[in-house]
């Protein structure tokens, strides 16, 4: 394969190119090559977001910005220079193979995605897919990533960043109600997209975690994260991007952002909006109530907007209240109540900062 380089063989090869002449391996003499190619030594790192500081205990911190592979893409005038492509496993000693004679290029690059097969065509960029396997895979392979530079000059700079193709969601809790005591049991995302279009501007995601059941969760709380939750500290949930954008528009109730006003809209669309599904046990004065069930959509805000960007940090504060125990559509489920007799004490919640 043209796109890859095959150990010190190769690279030897490609630095002979920059002469005027390069020796075959007989030791015979050619004249001037077509289109020699130089090479550049690069470095790769991931650009998290501002203040991306909370570490799920599943997670260390060399999981969030971990690049397992690296595919390369170089174009000019709107063409894919195939011999320029790369793809490499080893991130400790990456190089940039641009041609002589030529400047002013558009760099694409994906990590974290195995081997990807570019378009010919530039304009056609847009329509490169990847398709998440298992939300279990970010921890051995790490986050789907990807960034371009548009414009490249040949020693403008060595270091590229790329962005995670993921949004962060911090979640903290907070108890308002002094005559109630929550403890979260299950925490987990639902309706998770798994296509991703790395070069893609506003595409939606089509492909989502089904799994045997109908089981739609993509990541989760580890039992871990849950007492680090209920004892006040903050934890991450990961989900892939999914543009679903405003399909609520005229929404001004929160409570109305549920999935029999997304079918108004369109038949099947409230599967494809992504949500966060909480598990509680819930005691009161009067009674207990056990797997109360608390759901919500994502979005850029609480009552329209149904998008999940990448490389975006959202801070999330479950807010438990009295009236928490009360049914809502979709939203809240608590079931019956066991009566119970309690003395309490204060529930003083300690929240992270």
């Amino acid at each position: 394969n043209g796109c890859v380089m095959r150990g010190l063989s190769s690279v030897v090869f490609s630095l002979l190119a920059l002469c005027s002449c390069v020796a075959r391996i007989d030791g015979s003499v050619d004249g001037q090559i077509n289109d020699p190619e130089m090479l550049f030594a690069i470095t790769v790192g991931v650009d998290l977001p501002d203040a991306a500081g909370a570490l799920r205990s599943s997670y260390v911190a060399d999981d969030l910005n971990r690049i397992t592979d690296l595919n390369v893409f170089v174009y000019h005038e709107g063409q894919l220079l195939r011999n320029c492509c790369r793809y490499f496993t080893d991130m400790s000693n990456l190089m940039l193979s641009l041609p002589y004679g030529k400047d002013g290029f558009n760099i694409y690059m994906v990590g974290n995605m195995g081997r990807i097969e570019a378009p010919d065509a530039e304009e056609d960029i847009g329509s490169l897919a990847y398709v998440v396997a298992s939300y279990d895979d970010f921890r051995t392979k790490g986050f789907p990533l990807a960034e371009k530079f548009i414009g490249y000059r040949k020693g403008d700079y060595a270091h590229f960043g790329l962005k995670r193709l993921i949004g962060q969601y911090d979640i903290k809790m907070r108890i308002s109600a002094e005559n109630a005591e929550y403890q979260v049991k299950d925490v987990r995302l639902q309706n998770c997209a798994k296509d991703v279009y790395p070069f893609g501007s506003g595409t939606k995601a089509s492909v989502f975690v089904r799994g045997q059941g109908g089981d739609k969760s993509g990541d989760m709380l580890t039992d871990e994260d849950l007492a680090k939750l209920n004892a006040g500290e903050t934890v991450s949930l990961y989900v892939v991007e999914n543009l679903q954008g405003v399909l609520l528009p005229d929404n001004t109730d929160r409570k109305k952002k549920i999935p029999s006003s997304l079918e108004l809209v369109s038949k099947g669309i409230a599967d494809r909006c992504t949500y966060i599904e909480i598990t509680a046990d819930i005691v009161t004065p009067a009674a207990k109530y056990s797997d109360g069930k608390y759901r919500f959509y994502l979005g850029q805000d609480e009552l329209k907007d149904f998008s999940i960007r990448r490389n975006t940090l959202y801070d999330v504060t479950l807010d438990f209240t009295q009236n928490m125990v009360c049914e809502e559509e979709w939203r809240i489920e608590v079931g019956e109540p066991q009566v119970v007799d309690v003395v309490f004490s204060k529930v003083d919640a300690v929240v992270a900062p």
